[in-house]
């Protein structure tokens, strides 16, 4: 984990940029495929096939140990579900795909949250306050606010919506190391002074569940779960603090 706030030469933006035009390519290609039947190791084998052919390097492979190019989390899953081959979509499920790629040296990261055919309603909705928490978050990003401003705002939201955030996960700054300074929790109030400046790159990630706050982590200590089993969605891009407010880089 880096030790200080990290701000990105121009070089280092433009690596970026490139790489999570890659990665927006690489999310719109998976969504094609997310449907019943397919398998979480058929979706990994696609990602990493894909990030290769273009160049890149799958960030999350061995990193500390992940076996695999991709996140697949389903359902009651928040975050780090592995892609095992018998990990299948059926109708009404939810696929939460978790991305990394590292680009000319520098890595960006994203997920999204699909629905396998038609999901329930309240799954659909969550789905929705999900990916609306990470634009809600957007507003707080300006040069000089107070870095946890952005974990406030997908707390505040995920309350006005009868939502929980997952506790002890965060949004995290993104560039040469995959996780950097700031640390972001998604919580209620501001703990630290620090500010946004321009040039830093941040992955700003809200995982929202329908039921407690509260998490597991599985046997094969990656996959993190909600502790009651209620049904989570995760919605991610990185993005750069500019004079003018956020670039979203992965969309």
């Amino acid at each position: 984990m880096a030790v200080a706030i990290v701000v990105k030469s121009s070089q280092a933006i433009m690596a970026m940029q490139a790489g999570g035009a890659l990665l927006a390519e690489l999310h719109s290609t998976l969504q094609a495929v997310c449907i019943a039947g397919v398998t979480a190791a058929e979706l990994d084998a696609i990602a990493h096939a894909f990030i290769v052919d273009h160049g890149g390097t799958p960030s999350f492979l061995g990193y500390q140990g992940f076996p695999n190019t991709i996140c697949v989390s389903k359902n009651d899953e928040i975050v780090h579900g592995i892609p095992y081959s018998d990990k299948i979509m059926y109708p009404g499920d939810i696929c939460s795909i978790d991305i990394g790629i590292c680009y000319d040296g520098y890595h960006v990261d994203a997920a999204r949250t699909w629905c396998i055919g038609d999901v329930d309603p309240n799954v659909a909705d969550l789905v929705q306050h999900t990916e609306a928490a990470f634009f809600e978050a957007m507003s707080a990003i300006r040069v000089g606010r107070k870095v946890d401003g952005i974990g406030c705002a997908i707390f505040k939201f995920a309350r006005e919506h009868q939502l929980t955030t997952a506790k002890h996960l965060c949004s995290h700054g993104v560039g040469e190391c995959l996780h950097e300074d700031p640390l972001i929790p998604h919580q209620r109030t501001m703990r630290s002074n620090r500010r946004l400046v321009e040039g830093m790159t941040i992955a700003i990630e809200p995982m929202l569940n329908l039921g407690c706050p509260d998490t597991v982590t599985d046997t094969d200590k990656w996959t993190i779960r909600t502790k009651d089993r209620a049904w989570s969605a995760h919605y991610e891009n990185t993005v750069l603090v500019t004079a003018n407010g956020p670039q979203i880089l992965t969309l």
